[in-house]
């Protein structure tokens, strides 16, 4: 709907989801009360949603199960691109690094694994390092 990148004040507005995070469906259990034909629609949709953001070079860099909202049979994207907000990575200086949580290491890509801690990091993710951590 909106984002704001004044330095310092990042932020993006996006129409309210209901759901709940995929994360909390598949380790709740609740997965499992699910069907096949449900299972594939959410896959479908996110690898659609995805291949958007591509089409558009936008590079997500941080896609994982805690980032997608599930609305009963909708997917929704959410935490999309703020790595790829030019103004927003400006504001890194030289010696800072991009914040790396425990759990985005589970997703990122044996290449980009290779790379924490390094200044380089930020300039290797890749529409590939997505395809990873979507599959």
């Amino acid at each position: 709907i909106g984002a704001c990148i004044i330095p310092n004040k990042c932020a993006i507005v996006m129409s309210l989801c209901k759901g709940t995070s995929l994360y909390k469906i598949i380790h709740l259990e609740i997965y499992s009360k699910q069907n096949f034909d449900w299972i594939l629609n959410i896959a479908v949709q996110i690898a659609q949603g995805m291949a958007y953001l591509h089409n558009k070079n936008m590079i997500h860099k941080d896609l994982r199960s805690k980032n997608v909202l599930i609305d009963g049979y909708k997917a929704v994207i959410t935490d999309f691109g703020l790595y790829s907000i030019n103004n927003f990575a400006k504001n890194f200086s030289k010696k800072s690094f991009l914040p790396i949580t425990k759990e985005c290491l589970y997703y990122m890509s044996p290449e980009l694994l290779k790379l924490v801690g390094s200044l380089n990091l930020k300039e290797k993710y890749s529409k590939f390092s997505d395809v990873y951590s979507f599959g």
